[in-house]
């Protein structure tokens, strides 16, 4: 009743789940609601699951690491039971399709239960960055090792290897060679840093074909907010599957964000200055 005469605001309780970018995602969802509703955050996933869609590599909530002064309220257990039962809002787009979560929650005045990855066009995910993130990012970058130009190489594999997902497509490994030799053509001094869920497919599959280029891998067994971090300092960002090599460029404004040309890139055009398609 108090909250439908507006006295007290509803409650919004986002669901999170996912690695490090999807954890930025959903932390700006509630942020964006954030005058209408009393928002909270729910990270059960973290503890009952906490894997990919493999159940091979671990996804652990790292984003109070990345960001130490965000603020993420929560409720007690038999609460979120409650409105996980009873107050739960999933919405599913068609393939390609972008519908905008504050536009669908527009008339909402109840207490809602947020679940699931809610579509938001990349650009508000990208403003929000802009302004909120981009000066916090902790400091950890690659060693330049006297290289002019430091270009960031993402080679998303795991459970996104073989699946064609919404806003990504597949990716093989002709792409990275045709966006290493863009980068070659257009910079002196290039060192290319790899960051890869599977490193070993790298060695396999690309760096055997590279000739005369200076490459590095990241630190093994660094944390995935880690990466992420080395990866948005780089001054050039090869981005594959995904939404690490994209994230990553958000946190960095300056950088050369490098996307396959495929049927999915024109979802991204209007969020980068600095793109190119190959």
């Amino acid at each position: 009743m108090l909250v439908q005469m507006r006295i007290i605001k509803p409650k919004m309780i986002v669901c999170m789940d996912g690695g490090i970018c999807s954890q930025i995602n959903f932390y700006i969802y509630g942020q964006y609601f954030i005058d209408r509703f009393d928002v909270y955050y729910d990270l059960t996933w973290y503890e009952q699951n906490g894997k990919d869609l493999t159940g091979k590599f671990s996804r652990e909530f790292e984003l109070q690491q990345m960001f130490p002064n965000i603020s993420l309220p929560q409720l007690p257990k038999w609460k979120l039971m409650f409105y996980r039962l009873f107050m739960k809002y999933t919405e599913k787009g068609e393939q390609g399709d972008i519908h905008d979560i504050r536009l669908s929650l527009k008339n909402v005045r109840h207490s809602i239960y947020l679940a699931g990855y809610l579509l938001m066009p990349p650009i508000a995910i990208s403003d929000y960055t802009k302004d909120h993130f981009i000066g916090q990012l902790p400091l950890l970058e690659v060693p330049n090792e006297h290289a002019e130009v430091i270009c960031g190489v993402h080679v998303r594999r795991g459970d996104l290897a073989d699946v064609n997902y919404n806003f990504y497509g597949n990716i093989d490994s002709d792409y990275f060679f045709r966006a290493i030799d863009y980068v070659r053509h257009k910079y002196q001094n290039v060192l290319f840093c790899f960051f890869s869920d599977e490193p070993e497919w790298v060695e396999t599959h690309i760096t055997p074909n590279l000739k005369e280029i200076h490459y590095i891998f990241a630190p093994k067994n660094s944390k995935a907010y880690e990466d992420l971090c080395r990866l948005a300092h780089c001054a050039v960002i090869i981005a594959s599957q995904g939404s690490f090599g994209k994230y990553a460029a958000m946190l960095n404004p300056h950088a050369e964000l490098i996307l396959c040309d495929n049927q999915f890139a024109d979802i991204w055009k209007s969020t980068f200055n600095k793109m190119a398609l190959v």
